[in-house]
């Protein structure tokens, strides 16, 4: 049983990640067995480096990893950006229709709710909370207690630091190299682009407005022509086979 636990824990942490970098870059990724030679080397590459934490020292160094990287602050810091990302950017409404979609029917509304304002406060506001109330890493158990070393709560920051820094990182990155004035930036950043298995009834494209500046975009699958809908804020993608 315990074996059973640990490999469905693997799953949902390798498929996630996995998942994510093949929808990334499906040029990479896609086709052939590459696939599962990418989960091979993440599971390869995941084992070496969870090996120093099973040596004699290695639970000093788990709590360390657990404490600063793997929970708290760190995880409160992602699911606040997640939920205003999906509610507030791509749209709680267009979410909701979309699992609608898939399941066949309508979830309970009260989950829109949280996406958009309960889920988002408590995780903005627990967050903050860890911030001010922090206090370093001191392990005190019934086996044994221990203090870290400056320098083992410095490597734990730095734990901390390096995944938490990646989205102010790529919001920085991502408006410096997008063209256009700050608003047109903001305004293009935030649009989701649709495909055409994310479509609603209400985002089918007006062909009386196909302004010339969006490219035609070219993939393996047949052309995919982008419109741009200006009462809903969102562009579209949707399939025109070439014979």
């Amino acid at each position: 049983m315990i074996m059973l636990l640990g490999l469905d824990s693997q799953f949902v942490g390798v498929e996630g990640f996995v998942t994510a970098m093949v929808d990334t870059f499906p040029e990479y990724l896609h086709g052939g067995y590459r696939r599962e030679a990418f989960i091979a080397a993440v599971a390869v590459l995941s084992f070496f480096l969870g090996l120093p934490m099973v040596s004699e020292g290695g639970l000093y160094l788990f709590y360390l990893w657990d404490y600063y990287a793997a929970s708290g602050m760190t995880l409160l810091w992602f699911c606040f950006f997640e939920c205003i990302a999906i509610s507030w950017i791509y749209g709680a409404n267009r979410f909701y229709d979309n699992i609608a979609m898939m399941i066949g029917f309508r979830i309970f509304p009260w989950i829109k709710i949280c996406w958009l304002f309960l889920t988002p406060l408590m995780t903005g506001g627990i967050f903050l909370f860890s911030i001010i109330s922090f206090k370093p890493l001191y392990i005190k158990n019934s086996f044994f207690t221990y203090e870290y070393p400056l320098w083992g709560q410095a490597i734990g920051l730095v734990f901390a630091i390096v995944s938490m820094i990646q989205i102010p990182i790529y919001v920085v990155y991502a408006f410096i190299t997008t063209p256009g004035t700050l608003y047109e930036r903001w305004v293009k950043l935030t649009t989701p682009v649709l495909k055409p298995h994310q479509l609603r009834q209400q985002d089918m494209p007006s062909h009386d407005y196909m302004p010339t500046h969006l490219p035609l975009i070219t993939e393996k699958e047949p052309a995919l022509l982008a419109y741009y809908k200006p009462a809903d804020g969102v562009a579209l993608r949707t399939t025109h086979v070439i014979n």
